[in-house]
């Protein structure tokens, strides 16, 4: 079980580390030589983008700074454990805030973990636009 909590505190790590652009803390959460790529399908956000952690971190917190906040709500979990490494598939809401306007991302993580110096870290995340959405919001904070 123990096992499963350090992924989960992953998993909410990467969307605490992303929601306050901290690079140190995104950073430490990925194996050298790590990828993620985000792919967009069919919603017309473009072509899929492709990261090789830690070395691009910046070049992928940069392409965020253009919004003024966002907030990564991930839902199911689906984690399957082999050994020192494992696969999860989970289902993420992520808003994206641009003035008075909120791009909103249905998407399907499919992640790959290993554990090294006794922390769970991604190995792979690949990031599936599923749907978008945008509406106006009115922002408090």
């Amino acid at each position: 079980m123990s096992d499963r909590l350090g992924i989960a505190d992953l998993i909410d790590t990467y969307a605490v580390a992303v929601d306050r652009r901290d690079t140190a803390l995104f950073a430490s959460l990925w194996v050298k030589g790590s990828r993620m790529a985000v792919v967009y399908g069919r919603t017309g956000l473009g072509p899929p983008t492709e990261y090789r952690f830690p070395d691009e971190v910046g070049r992928f917190l940069t392409r965020l700074q253009r919004l003024d906040r966002s907030l990564h709500c991930v839902t199911t979990r689906r984690i399957v454990m082999a050994g020192e490494a494992a696969a999860g598939e989970l289902y993420c809401d992520a808003h994206y805030v641009a003035g008075s306007m909120d791009l909103q991302m249905a998407c399907r993580y499919d992640d790959r973990y290993a554990t090294t110096d006794g922390q769970w870290r991604f190995t792979e995340r690949i990031v599936n636009v599923l749907w978008t959405s945008e509406h106006p919001v009115i922002v408090s904070w």
